[in-house]
């Protein structure tokens, strides 16, 4: 950061990397991000927030393995695709449950310092 005389570290944030078992929050790779931003003189962060609703690969194993809880699209012809459908209450709760857990932590962490200076959150593209 110094080198390029950047000011604002954007890092993305992930479910998959902060809720691998339900309920279980592991904001370490936040805490690096945000701990980096102000190792770095006057330096700020912003955080990318995915939602996963598209993108198998980012998504949180708690809902990769449960298609019944976290129901995909279906095609005209019947089929299921890896697509969480947008009309599933339970992935919109879960989604919501592990955004809040975020910016509670945030809170926390970075409350009276102001380094996280924006949360953007950005809709994945299909694969």
């Amino acid at each position: 950061m110094a080198a390029l005389h950047a000011n604002t570290v954007e890092a993305p944030v992930y479910w998959e990397q902060m809720e691998a078992q339900p309920g279980k929050f592991d904001f370490s790779s936040v805490d690096a991000i945000v701990d980096g931003a102000r190792a770095t003189t006057s330096a700020s962060c912003s955080l990318v927030r995915h939602l996963e609703k598209r993108q198998h690969a980012l998504r949180a194993h708690l809902v990769k393995n449960d298609t019944k809880r976290f129901p995909r699209v279906i095609r005209p012809d019947g089929e299921p695709i890896d697509v969480l459908s947008p009309l599933s209450r339970n992935t919109l709760d879960a989604d919501k449950a592990a955004f809040v857990a975020l910016t509670h932590h945030l809170k926390e962490i970075d409350g009276d310092k102001h380094t996280v200076i924006v949360i953007q959150v950005r809709t994945s593209r299909a694969t």
